[in-house]
This record gives structure tokens, C-alpha cells and sequence, in this order.
């Protein structure tokens, strides 16, 4: 099964929700990592946070996560 990409933008303390449960808010964002707080009614914990040490590609602002 083929799943197509969305490419997002979000700023410090915007979020977004993906399918009926699941939100992705951005908590901070550095030159080499951003950390993100992930949120779910369904799982256990229902709160945790992950950091994600990113590249910085060709254009100026645009980050891409590994």
C-alpha cells in the first residue's frame, strides 16, 4: 500500500491533527532539531514529547527530518 507525502509548515505552538486522535504540536524549533509534543486520547501515555534532529536541505528555511 502506497501512502502520498504532505509537506507541512507550522510555527512554535501551532499544531495539527492527523486522522480522528493523533495531534502533532511544535513546541520549539532549533537550527538542528525540533521538539514536537504528541497527543492521543487512545494511547498510554496520553502525552509525550519527541525531539527530531534535522538537516538543513538547499533552501534557506526548509528543514528536512531523518
Amino acid at each position: 500500500m502506497l501512502h502520498e507525502q504532505h509537506d507541512l509548515t507550522c510555527g512554535v505552538g501551532e499544531s495539527v491533527t492527523i486522522g480522528d486522535d493523533l495531534c502533532v504540536k511544535v513546541l520549539e524549533i532549533h537550527d538542528d532539531h525540533v521538539r514536537l509534543e504528541f497527543s492521543s486520547s487512545r494511547a498510554t501515555p496520553s502525552s509525550w514529547e519527541e525531539i527530531l534532529y534535522v538537516q538543513p536541505s538547499e533552501a534557506e528555511y526548509e528543514l528536512q527530518v531523518h
